[in-house]
């Protein structure tokens, strides 16, 4: 059995995460306790309602932080872990978990990353709406339709099988419904975040990272990811090219989850709430096990559902 380490994007998050783990365990409250942001993130964090968590400049360090909580547990545990991967953001959280950069380091990156895209999200308003029921080669014929007709549309996501997420300029939200409302075997969903993250619009925020990724030194991977940018291993590619494209180039979420599971994976623990990956990963393979982590009750059911 190999065991995959999925690490959640904006949209898995919620009121309260992570305050039973930060009361439950002492390392815990040391990480948290020591964060120097420009908000206080245990506010934020356990304090914040519903809306405040969905800003960008909130939701992106108050998840990364959520996320090595748990491994922080994790690794008290001694739960080994065979390959790693993350949605978006959850891409920066597995850093940590690889050995790649420390807590802190990756806690200030994704402070300012989220600065960077919230700033694209404010100079060009933008979203994101999920397209359900049509694999990428027939999305990709009304995308090109659509910029026929002089409209922004470009893919942001690819993460599981008939689920393609395009983002779009806010400008143009009615058009693009209305059509795409006249395609047979689809369904829109509307996705409630701040902008066309993963597209062009991201540009600027791609350019601010690559300086600041280039401030750091990255340590060798111990444990393989699974990169957003490729859909695969980190092949010669310099950590700064691959985590600052995947701001402004579509994600292959899919794409990592298969590679995982051609690598033998059979079970992924989800970092994250509402079981994302859990649908992504049914998509695919229903024979794989999805175990999700984020109350310390779960994860201490991990003796009884789990040989550790």
């Amino acid at each position: 059995m190999k065991l995959g380490i999925l690490f959640s994007g904006q949209g898995s998050q919620r009121p309260n995460m992570g305050y039973d783990l930060y009361k439950g365990s002492e390392s815990v409250r040391k990480f948290y306790d020591s964060l120097k942001l420009d908000f206080d993130i245990r506010d934020i964090s356990f304090g914040a309602d519903e809306n405040t968590l969905k800003q960008t400049i909130y939701t992106q360090p108050v998840l990364v932080a959520f996320h090595i909580a748990v491994l922080e547990l994790l690794k008290e545990m001694g739960v080994k872990y065979d390959y790693i991967a993350g949605l978006s953001l959850g891409e920066f959280s597995g850093l940590t978990a690889a050995g790649v950069l420390s807590p802190p380091e990756v806690m200030e990156i994704i402070e300012n990353r989220a600065k960077y895209m919230s700033d694209c999200c404010s100079a060009q308003p933008s979203t994101l709406i999920a397209l359900l029921g049509l694999d990428e080669g027939e999305i990709s014929e009304h995308i090109l339709e659509l910029r026929n007709r002089e409209i922004f549309i470009e893919i942001a996501n690819l993460n599981c099988p008939k689920q393609v997420v395009v983002g779009i300029k806010k400008e143009n939200i009615n058009e693009v419904m209305d059509y795409f409302s006249g395609v047979g075997k689809l369904r829109i969903v509307p996705l409630e975040v701040e902008g066309a993250f993963h597209t062009s619009i991201m540009d600027d925020a791609a350019e601010k990272l690559v300086r600041k990724l280039s401030e750091y030194e990255f340590k060798e991977e111990k444990t393989p990811i699974v990169f957003n940018r490729t859909g695969g291993f980190r092949n010669n590619e310099s950590f700064v090219k691959l985590l600052s494209e995947q701001a402004n180039h579509t994600t292959y979420f899919e794409k990592s989850l298969r590679k995982m599971m051609d690598m033998g994976v059979n079970t992924f623990f989800e970092i994250g709430y509402n079981d994302i990956f859990k649908g992504f990963i049914k998509r695919i393979d229903r024979s794989i096990k999805v175990i999700a982590l984020n109350t310390m009750e779960s994860i201490e059911r991990l003796d009884k559902e789990f040989i550790i």
